[in-house]
């Protein structure tokens, strides 16, 4: 299939899938171009084309989505403008990447996988943290016999996303970005919990809005009792340590061992299981392995692995390359973490657990 982007939004995560992108359009066997890039600045549209390759640019999106030789969007714009964005690119049978979160709540989620599925189009959503080879990893030491489940304490904290390295001023915006900091980054720890550990049955949460940021937490503690038995915490967190990297400690308790890792991308994996030593899996071992499942040649890994986003972004190119091959995450798994999501705020509301069953 000839991949033909067309790209609306040219902020943080508009260059992040460029860079990816215009990498994998080198690689032999893919036929990819970077079309157009479109962003309502008119003053930086320009620039981010010049810089990634793009042979146009536009102030207006429609443009992107009518183009007549672009067949795929990429959208990562601010959330408010995902759904009617999704919506116009399936109408026009354009196959779809979208950022995460899909939407404000589970419901506009629903009607944009709704939207994409009756135009028989193409989905992936960027819940990155499944091409991670640090959570891969884990959830391959997972498939051990390791008796009962016990308890996951994970922790995602990186600096309020308005400054830092992230520098996104639309990220205190509610009218931009919904809510805060478990909508906008740990609805990919929600969905990582459930890939690892299955259903969830109940929740319980509480959250806070420390930096005085009408709607926007940046501080959240939830506890998650999963259908497996595994009961996880999960504490999500913006703070103004302004030189911490984003970055999530995971620690995973079964009756007969524990996996912990501080590193969500690359690596180390650490484990000890039964009476056995404490045993620490290696950058190089961790990535080694995911790139062999994945089957990911050393040459196109060198190119990609300086980002989370690039291993994404070729598995997407891939999935389109391949006609009957769906895309995963689609945006059906992104509706079922928007689900939790909601329960996570209607339970903090509330100030009551929640059934999810």
């Amino acid at each position: 299939m000839k991949i033909r982007i067309g790209l609306i939004g040219t902020g943080l995560m508009g260059a992040a899938h460029s860079l990816m992108l215009k990498q994998i359009s080198t690689f032999d066997g893919v036929d990819l171009k970077l079309v157009i890039a479109a962003d309502t600045a008119a003053e930086r549209v320009g620039g981010f084309a010049k810089m990634f390759g793009y042979g146009e640019h536009t102030a207006d999106p429609a443009r992107v989505i009518r183009h007549p030789e672009v067949n795929v969007i990429y959208i990562t714009t601010p959330t408010r403008y995902h759904r009617e964005l999704v919506e116009a690119a399936a109408r026009e049978g354009k196959h779809i990447f979208c950022e995460k979160p899909l939407a404000f709540n589970e419901a506009d989620a629903a009607a944009m996988l709704e939207a994409a599925e009756k135009a028989g189009v193409r989905h992936q959503v960027g819940l990155v943290l499944r091409f991670s080879p640090t959570f891969n990893a884990v959830r391959r030491l997972l498939s051990r016999d390791l008796g009962f489940p016990m308890a996951v304490i994970f922790r995602d904290d990186q600096v309020f996303p308005i400054k830092g390295i992230h520098a996104s001023p639309w990220r205190g915006d509610i009218e931009k970005v919904g809510a805060g900091t478990i909508l906008e980054h740990s609805i990919h720890d929600v969905d990582i919990l459930t890939w690892m550990f299955g259903p969830a049955r109940t929740l319980d949460a509480r959250v806070s809005y420390l930096a005085g940021k009408a709607g926007i937490e940046d501080r959240a503690v939830v506890r998650i009792e999963f259908e497996s038995g595994m009961i996880a915490t999960l504490t999500s967190l913006w703070h103004d340590v302004l030189k911490r990297p984003s970055n999530r400690l995971l620690e995973v308790f079964y009756e007969k061992g524990y996996i912990a890792t501080d590193e969500d991308f690359l690596g180390p994996v650490k484990h000890q299981f039964g009476n056995g030593d404490l045993t620490t899996i290696s950058r190089d071992d961790v990535l080694n392995k995911y790139l062999e499942e994945a089957g990911i040649e050393a040459k196109k890994a060198a190119a990609l692995v300086n980002s989370a986003y690039g291993f994404e972004d070729l598995a997407f190119v891939n999935a389109l390359s391949d006609e009957g091959r769906r895309p995963e995450p689609g945006l059906d798994m992104a509706v079922a973490a928007h689900r939790i999501v909601d329960a996570i705020y209607k339970s903090a509301r509330e100030l009551t657990p929640i059934n999810l069953k």
